[in-house]
């Protein structure tokens, strides 16, 4: 049986990240499609896949908790959104997963009211309101085994249309069978 103290240390050493090389590189790619924001021209994306337990999620937590929100202004500004495709994904679930991580209270109800269009059009104003210069979608994985054809290129189309009306780079992060 652990003692509280042991317990604690336990738990410090489960929340060390150890940024090895290849994890400044990938931070340093993520930095440049950032920070490319205010520059003409289209904004490129970006796929990071990898084997479960490689690390994907601890580090898009440890790049998000370097560029947090932080309110200007009077406005919450998200520099950087860390996203994830729902469960058995639809266009509409996946717009609205987007707008409930950037703070937009109701949206995963607001789907069932509206198509997605609107959904787009209301993401792509809380992305240039909320100063977003990067989107991260962890799980895309799940849009390849949830959706067959159609469903699947709908999603990727509204995310490439976001990604030119938004101006903001997104990068997709799965397993190595999202790159399809």
């Amino acid at each position: 049986m652990l003692t509280d103290k042991q317990k604690e240390k336990l738990n410090e050493f489960r929340d060390v990240f150890i940024e090895y090389p290849i994890i400044t590189t990938v931070f340093n790619d993520f930095d440049r499609l950032r920070l490319g924001k205010g520059l003409a021209g289209e904004k490129p994306c970006m796929l990071l896949n990898g084997d479960t337990g490689t690390g994907k999620t601890a580090l898009l937590k440890q790049y998000k908790e370097r560029h947090l929100p932080q309110f200007i202004n009077g406005v919450t500004n998200h520099p950087v959104l860390v996203s994830r495709i729902p469960s058995n994904p639809t266009l509409e679930s996946t717009l609205a997963e987007l707008l409930k991580d950037l703070g937009q209270v109701g949206s995963t109800e607001r789907k069932l009211r509206v198509n997605g269009t609107r959904l787009t059009t209301s993401l792509i104003k809380c992305l240039k309101t909320c100063g977003t210069e990067l989107i991260i979608i962890d799980e895309f994985q799940e849009l390849i085994e949830h959706n067959q054809g159609k469903n699947r290129r709908e999603i990727a189309n509204r995310l490439k249309y976001i990604n030119d009306e938004a101006g903001v780079s997104i990068v997709l992060v799965g397993m190595p069978w999202a790159e399809k």
